[in-house]
């Protein structure tokens, strides 16, 4: 088995509109993505709880989602600011300084994705996808979900 993957588009919030002024965004729009990402269930740990043959009724275990990938929306990112606060010369690293904002708004798509609400709607479709499959063959399945992985950010 596999993976499961589910995309999740990060929207602009309070919480990020300041990398998103730093990347050259002032006016947010109430349906503009920041990026996306892709959060998984690992099917290689699901668990057979029960099963019953007769009744063709199971019970599984599934790992809780996990966010495996966070990207920034680069087509809709662009620099139209780079300015300095002080009177000194500043010989700064602009892609540096690019990279290391970036780096941040990359952050802000991962933390969004790892929300509760995302991972509640993650485990929402995943069940359903699993319930969906094997009820094509027959079955019910109910899905559990193991307990959150100590030490998650």
């Amino acid at each position: 088995m596999g993976t499961i993957l589910l995309c999740r588009c990060a929207k602009k919030t309070p919480k990020n509109l300041q990398v998103l002024e730093i990347l050259g965004e002032t006016a947010p729009k109430a349906n503009s993505r920041l990026g996306c990402s892709l959060i998984g269930v690992d099917l290689s740990r699901a668990e057979i709880l029960d099963k019953d043959y007769e009744a063709r009724r199971a019970t599984i275990r599934l790992p809780p989602p996990e966010v495996m990938q966070a990207r920034v929306d680069h087509q809709r990112t662009k620099t139209w600011q780079v300015s300095r606060m002080a009177w000194l010369p500043w010989n700064a690293d602009q892609d540096g300084l690019r990279d290391s904002v970036m780096l941040q708004a990359q952050q802000l798509v991962a933390q969004a994705a790892g929300s509760a609400e995302s991972i509640q709607q993650a485990k929402a479709a995943a069940a359903a996808i699993i319930a969906g499959f094997f009820n094509e063959v027959g079955w019910r399945v109910e899905v559990t979900w193991a307990a959150e992985a100590v030490g998650r950010p």
